[in-house]
């Protein structure tokens, strides 16, 4: 049965080369179209932690003709900036006192390269490097911490064998984004760091669940108990528990996004995204991926919302494996016919793989898909392991045993050789072939950054707004927001409810006025404002209320930009 699969894989494999084979361009850059060329600079290998290392990393971007950078300064809640709300890193490496993420700004800005500042966005820590430091997140907010103070993402078990589900709750190292103070803080970190720094994008990582097993925090299930009138713990696999968990990750990706904008119109926001596993041929089948049913990251969704600027499909499947080029094949596909007005930059795994096997891959990642859509770019992990042979997680055996050259040795002096043939036609030694492997160049000349229209030359608004000072809920309450219509243009109705903190957020608004209203019990709106919303502008309104009484409250209102 496993050789009848495999024989099937490959089949399907060819047909989709023969179909496309006909888009492959001999010259990736002939047409000088702008693209993303980034690299992921994670900040658990070597590249920012030093002055001479991010002069490194900005000569090895120029060699390989890298327009955008996405540098790691937040690995699990600590900094590697010196203006933080956070700890700084405990990291050995970071040389005392370094600003990393304002040197690498002044560094690859003078050379005309983007830096977004990529934080890691709900893991907290890891099992054997727990933080020291007291004001750590996870030492004010972890397992220790009683009540509503603990915002740890509790996760279930499968029994053994499979069967059914363990109702007993473990606590995990992630943070829970169904939990309105976390997201609060989190929401926090990062304006911090577009207000102190002058970043091209902020990138997210693990804005997700662990797992289909996570989600159990105390408060996050309390607030969904509240809402469907359910006690207890529903089972992982529950659909409504599914589609509840899925609202907390896409609510923190618009709480993020629209709070950014407000700041700095021009910012790109970004995530890293799942792509684990066979990918998606049609809209249905994207409702049985592993990101939209396992870690309820439905990034899809906020592409087609238009919450998030460009995603990043974490594409890291190894070449040299068959059902991997399979599925590689099919989520890039997917991808560029899939991006909703919005980016998708592909996002290929050159740590696990050969590096001509890393340039086919991002050839096809350029190439246009069959119906002749573009991806907007791509983005490598990782910049620290560029290749198999500089891979320090493969120096293990165990880690390396599925490669196909053998015996394989870790190479970490030969690092920066893909950098150089990603521009210029050559070839490396490849020391188990004991044979030099020519290459052809994939980024022979620079390009510019490809346009975001919707930021450039805006057509549509976005709103949100805060419902302060009640000492009652203020979770899940229903806000309509509908058009002024004095010329007779087509009405415009929109409806959105509060996140746990009365937040409530609107993207991809048309411009003019608008009535905004609160309803109590869905009754009729207990208030009710004028609202002008502008083209690529964020317009706050701030509901104060007195005391209890959803009835008092009094409206207030924030124009910003």
């Amino acid at each position: 049965m496993g050789v009848l699969k495999r024989f099937i894989n490959l089949v399907l494999i060819g047909l989709l080369f023969f179909c496309w084979s006909g888009t492959f361009p001999v010259n990736a850059d002939e047409t000088g179209k702008p693209e993303v060329r980034a690299l992921w600079v994670d900040a658990f290998r070597d590249g920012i932690k030093t002055p001479e290392q991010v002069d490194q990393l900005i000569q090895d971007s120029l060699d390989a003709n890298i327009n955008t950078l996405i540098v790691q300064v937040r690995r699990r809640g600590d900094a590697y900036y010196n203006n933080s709300l956070e700890p700084r890193t405990e990291d050995p490496d970071l040389l005392p006192g370094f600003d990393a993420l304002q040197d690498i700004i002044d560094k690859a800005h003078a050379n005309k390269i983007e830096v977004h500042a990529w934080l890691n966005t709900l893991v907290a820590c890891k099992k054997d490097e727990l933080p020291q430091d007291p004001n750590h997140v996870w030492n004010l907010h972890g397992p220790e911490a009683e009540g509503r103070d603990n915002w740890v993402s509790y996760y279930r078990t499968l029994n053994k064998r499979g069967k059914g589900w363990s109702k007993q709750l473990n606590p995990s190292f992630y943070l829970d984004p169904g939990h309105p103070d976390l997201l609060d803080y989190t929401i926090d970190v990062h304006l911090h760091v577009v207000k102190n720094y002058d970043i091209d994008g902020i990138h997210l990582d693990y804005s997700r669940y662990a797992g289909m097993g996570w989600g159990y925090n105390q408060t996050s299930l309390a607030r969904y108990n509240a809402r469907y009138g359910t006690i207890g713990m529903p089972e992982p696999d529950d659909p409504q528990w599914a589609a509840w968990r899925r609202e907390q990750t896409a609510g923190l990706v618009r709480k993020v996004y629209l709070k950014a904008i407000a700041l700095k119109p021009s910012l790109k926001v970004s995530s890293a995204v799942i792509t684990w596993g066979d990918g998606p041929m049609t809209t249905c089948d994207w409702e049985k991926s592993r990101a939209y049913t396992d870690v309820f990251q439905d990034w899809r969704s906020w592409l087609e919302e238009g919450i998030i600027d460009q995603v990043m499909p974490m594409n890291y499947f190894s070449e040299w494996n068959p059902r991997h080029q399979y599925w590689y094949d099919k989520w890039i596909e997917w991808e560029k016919n899939h991006q909703y007005g919005r980016q998708i930059v592909i996002g290929p795994g050159v740590f696990t793989q050969y590096i001509e096997q890393s340039l086919e891959q991002i050839r096809r990642a350029k190439a246009p898909s069959a119906n002749g859509n573009y991806g907007a770019g791509v983005a490598l992990f990782s910049y620290g392991a560029s290749h198999a042979y500089s891979n320090k997680d493969f120096e293990d055996r165990k880690e390396a045993k599925d490669l196909p050259r053998q015996p394989h040795p870790f190479l970490p002096d030969t690092n920066n050789w893909l950098f150089k043939l990603l521009s210029k036609e050559g070839s490396y030694p490849d020391p188990v072939l004991k044979a030099d492997v020519a290459t052809q160049p994939i980024f022979p000349t620079p390009v510019e950054i490809p346009d975001l229209p919707w930021k450039s030359n805006p057509t549509k608004g976005y709103l949100m707004g805060t419902i302060t000072g009640l000492l009652e809920k203020v979770d899940h309450l229903k806000v309509k927001v509908e058009s002024v219509n004095l010329d007779g243009n087509l009405r415009i109705f929109r409806e959105v409810y509060t996140d746990g903190s009365g937040w409530f957020g609107l993207a991809e608004l048309p411009p003019g006025e608008y009535w905004v209203s609160i309803d109590k019990d869905n009754s009729i709106g207990a208030t009710m404002q004028k609202v002008l919303i502008r083209p690529g502008r964020v317009s706050e309104l701030v509901f104060i209320g007195e005391q209890q009484a959803l009835e008092k409250i009094t409206p207030g209102f924030i124009e910003l930009n």
